[in-house]
């Protein structure tokens, strides 16, 4: 089982008080600078089917609403990115089997050129099983509609993680995946980026069907989730991308990532255990 860490602001406040600078010693950070959903595709039933994925809605796209969120600082303009997914590798070391790493959403601050992270919510300890010689995180058969671009493992070298469940952020509402593993390529030795990132994570029918999204999000704002996917109560397309997690109906979901080394002001604090 995989531990949830407390971050709460109160708590960072204090411990920075208490500890100064309490970073894990020799830790690596990398955060998520390109997020695209692979599968399933997001549908909204506007005077036609439409794919609003990639394109397909006038000025509106699931993926492009990611990148916006990922890369700027407008929702709100405070001086920190607006979403930060990041892992901290404690320590990185290429040459073991085995690394402690931890995933979460944290607060990282604007520009992304010079962006330096400290945690503010939903971390999860995790561990990375590196290879050197075979590919890391392979979708699952059956899982994926054929659509484009597809979804591919990691390549060698790489990593994939333990199983976690995590709250992702997805067309600005939190969702519960389930079974959630990352994987990705190391861009050298020492790593300094990761590549051909890949994110698998199962949200259950019955979380997409309690799951609404918010009234004030452009153009799907008070739907259900499980409105917008294919197969799901309500949704237009006329195929489904339902999928099984053992005996437990739901939608796989496949991101493809893209990370890059950070600065670190306080990683995920021992005093936060």
């Amino acid at each position: 089982m995989l531990l949830r860490r407390s971050a709460s602001p109160f708590m960072f406040i204090a411990g920075m008080a208490c500890a100064g600078t309490f970073a894990h010693a020799g830790s690596t950070l990398f955060r998520v600078d390109d997020l695209d959903l692979r599968d399933p595709h997001v549908f909204i039933n506007f005077i036609s089917c439409m794919d609003a994925t990639d394109s397909g809605f006038p000025g509106f796209s699931v993926n492009g609403s990611l990148q916006d969120r990922i890369q700027g600082d407008t929702d709100p303009a405070d001086g920190y990115l607006d979403l930060s997914y990041v892992l901290e590798f404690r320590p990185l070391d290429q040459s073991a089997g085995i690394n402690a790493m931890t995933f979460g959403n944290a607060q990282c601050t604007a520009p992304r050129a010079t962006s330096a992270c400290a945690p503010i919510s939903n971390p999860v300890d995790t561990t990375a099983t590196l290879s050197g010689a075979t590919e890391c995180l392979a979708p699952l058969p059956d899982t994926l509609h054929p659509y484009t671009p597809n979804v591919t493992a990691a390549p060698a070298p790489c990593f994939s993680s333990s199983p976690a469940t995590f709250e992702f952020v997805l067309a600005g509402t939190p969702v519960v995946l389930h079974d959630m593993q990352l994987a990705a390529t190391f861009d050298n030795a020492p790593a300094t980026g990761l590549l051909s990132g890949v994110i698998r994570g199962f949200l259950t029918e019955e979380d997409a069907n309690n799951t609404v999204i918010p009234a004030s999000y452009p153009v799907i704002g008070g739907q259900k989730f499980s409105s917008l996917l294919a197969g799901g109560t309500g949704a237009c397309p006329m195929f489904s991308d339902k999928d099984l997690n053992a005996s437990t109906p739901g939608w796989w979901f496949y991101f493809n990532f893209v990370a890059n080394a950070v600065a670190s002001d306080v990683i995920f604090a021992d005093a936060f255990e």
